[in-house]
């Protein structure tokens, strides 16, 4: 690999905390997954599922991870493909993270559609039927959003570290607080002895990266820009 060596930083609090915020950020799909649960044929096989993927989606992102920071050390930029060398693997790269993000998209905004679209009686909750007058609106309504998102991303130029920033002030709060807290809510009387001990440390770590992910990415921002 054609790439200068610009050395390895090492451990810190911050690159920890801020790792560990950006990783939250990448495995939270979980605003997905009632809406993924209505629309599977056997809702019951829906936890294998999600556990297979989170495995395949974790070895995947550490092990690339990984290897560009071997490759590349501090000049790695949080979107890799600005420091691999331009080629033929780039652009069809590009390429592929393109189909991605338009595929993956719609799934990952649909809850948000769903909402917006039965508050403004958008779609029909008896029936599957949508006039014309429904999709012409169910078209212009995801147009915009999807217009107002991609404007927030192109516009920012600490995109990356914004991402770290709703991964540490909201997503962990989402994904791994919440769940964690309500499944207590609602199943600690027949809660382990091991779940008894691991749940409060998950739901106290998850805190503490929530804080500090959040406060040193803020001032990361602000020291930059």
């Amino acid at each position: 690999i054609n790439a200068e060596y610009m050395g390895y930083s090492g451990i810190t609090t911050l690159g920890f905390f801020t790792s560990a915020a950006t990783m939250c950020y990448a495995l939270g799909g979980h605003i997905v997954f009632p809406s993924i649960v209505r629309v599977m044929r056997k809702p019951s096989e829906f936890k294998t599922a999600v556990s297979i993927s989170f495995v395949i989606m974790m070895v995947l992102y550490s092990s690339f991870s990984a290897l560009c920071y071997y490759a590349f050390g501090k000049s790695t930029d949080s979107n890799v493909l600005k420091t691999v060398p331009s080629g033929v693997l780039v652009t069809i790269a590009q390429i592929l993270l393109t189909a991605h993000v338009i595929f993956a998209y719609s799934i990952f905004m649909n809850p948000l559609f769903y909402i917006l679209e039965v508050k403004w009686k958008i779609e029909n909750l008896e029936t599957d039927y949508q006039t014309p007058k429904q999709l012409l609106q169910r078209y212009i309504l995801r147009t915009i959003l999807v217009l107002m998102t991609m404007g927030v991303a192109i516009g920012i130029p600490f995109f990356g570290d914004l991402m770290s920033f709703v991964g540490g002030s909201a997503i962990i709060s989402t994904i791994l607080m919440f769940p964690l807290a309500i499944y207590w809510k609602i199943h600690g009387h027949k809660f382990t002895q091991t779940e008894k001990i691991l749940i409060p440390i998950l739901i106290i770590f998850g805190c503490v990266i929530s804080v500090v992910s959040t406060v040193q990415t803020a001032i990361s921002i602000v020291k930059k820009y």
